[in-house]
């Protein structure tokens, strides 16, 4: 199948086509929280052989942001790094490079994912998993690492915060895959999802996607990285794999620039997790109800 989305370096394309089949169906959701995927699963246990990950996933990239040392993981990510090669338009682009553009610890993960160099197949490999798992190649490897710190990087720097407004991401779909987004259905991406919190940045592709988050978590909220990106006028903000929406609304055909589909979609709050604060509603309920009825 010819890549309708080829790489671009030099001039950035913000709006991103998906392959096939790209999501997973919504029960994903809990076991990536509980059990994680291959490949950030490699790359914690790279890291740390000796990370408790199973039943913990959340809580598992948790320890690895805060207490593991951040020059040893450093270090380790640099080692697989430095094998990943990026070929755009005659010019040879190292991930290394631009993963050495920062000098602060999270920046440089968040700095790089932007640059598109690792963008693609570190996302191509995400999404060819089953829901968890996924049979890794000796390439596949090499984004391990960088792979993992990043989601943990997104989920716990306490310099990024959740964005509550809408969301905007441009795709390419044929008609069989758009037919797949249907009114209630409930699904999980599972590769880190680009978007855009300024819709003049997604509506360059013939499905557009919008977000309300109002209803996610803080620890899978979509994170605004803009201050620390390549390209900061794309005022991206990012979802961590496993992120969970439901489909509101389904407009096909329209005749503007737009594009021939809107999708409207919500994310959603699906269970409960230790590692997040997923907990808090439920229990900011119980309290009200309680103090309510100490008022009688």
């Amino acid at each position: 199948m010819v890549n309708p989305c080829p790489l671009m370096l030099t001039g950035i394309m913000f709006s991103v086509c998906f392959a096939a089949d790209t999501y997973q169906d919504g029960d994903c959701a809990l076991k990536i929280q509980k059990n994680g995927m291959s490949l950030l699963n490699e790359g914690m246990k790279l890291i740390d052989p000796d990370i408790k990950i199973a039943g913990r996933f959340h809580e598992a990239l948790r320890d690895l942001y805060q207490n593991v040392n951040k020059e040893h993981t450093l270090n380790i990510t640099k080692t697989y790094l430095q094998n990943i090669t990026i070929e755009s338009n005659g010019t040879t682009f190292h991930a290394i490079d631009g993963f050495n553009k920062k000098r602060v610890f999270e920046k440089r993960y968040i700095y790089l994912y932007t640059t598109m160099a690792v963008y693609k197949k570190l996302n191509s490999i995400l999404r060819e998993h089953d829901c968890t798992t996924n049979t890794l190649s000796e390439g596949d490897l090499y984004y391990a690492p960088y792979s993992a710190v990043l989601m943990s990087v997104l989920m716990y720097w306490s310099n990024l915060t959740e964005f509550r407004g809408l969301t905007y991401r441009g795709a390419d779909l044929p008609e069989t895959d758009i037919n797949k987004y249907t009114v209630n259905k409930r699904f999980v991406w599972t590769q880190f999802t680009s978007t855009s919190t300024n819709k003049s940045n997604a509506f360059d592709r013939n499905v557009t996607f919008i977000i309300y988050n109002n209803q996610s978590s803080p620890y899978m909220a979509p994170k605004p990285v803009y201050l620390f990106a390549w390209k900061p006028e794309l005022d991206e903000a990012i979802y961590c794999p496993g992120a969970e929406f439901e489909v509101l609304r389904v407009e096909k055909n329209i005749s503007d620039s737009v594009g021939s589909a809107i999708i409207t979609l919500q994310t959603v709050i699906s269970t409960s997790d230790s590692g997040d604060c997923r907990r808090q509603p439920f229990m900011l309920n119980i309290i009200a109800l309680f103090i309510f009825l100490l008022s009688f």
